[in-house]
């Protein structure tokens, strides 16, 4: 097992924190332009939990390889995940950045549409044999 997806993670999420508490808005902005890792992370860990697979073991059910094992091509997935980044999470941090007292509003529409998409590609879910 390694740790480094932890560390890493621990890192952004400690810089996160940090940055908010200059400026709270801040937040948001991270929560949105992270929002596919932790859309995916979140719905993957839940959807694990909910069907009593060992959230702590080895699996390739995050969305990114699903899909990446569906469509045959990691170059794809990654050219998509560019595609939503650049397309809508952008603009709906922009979104905070320049209407703070609606940056709740910015980041649901910003993440649900990712929780859908998520689900639907099949995050979490159990592998097959």
């Amino acid at each position: 097992m390694t740790w480094g997806s932890s560390y890493l993670g621990y890192v952004i999420a400690t810089l996160m924190l940090a940055s908010a508490h200059q400026q709270p808005t801040v937040l948001y902005v991270w929560l949105i332009l992270g929002g596919i890792f932790f859309v995916d992370a979140t719905v993957t860990l839940l959807r694990r939990l909910l069907s009593g697979q060992r959230i702590y073991q080895a699996h390739r059910s995050h969305a990114y390889q699903v899909l990446s094992r569906r469509w045959h091509s990691h170059s794809l997935v990654t050219r998509w995940t560019w595609l939503v980044n650049i397309a809508w999470l952008l603009p709906c941090a922009y979104w905070c950045v320049v209407f703070p007292a609606q940056s709740v509003i910015a980041l649901a529409i910003a993440l649900l549409p990712l929780g859908v998409l998520v689900l639907f590609a099949g995050a979490g879910r159990a592998e097959k044999p």
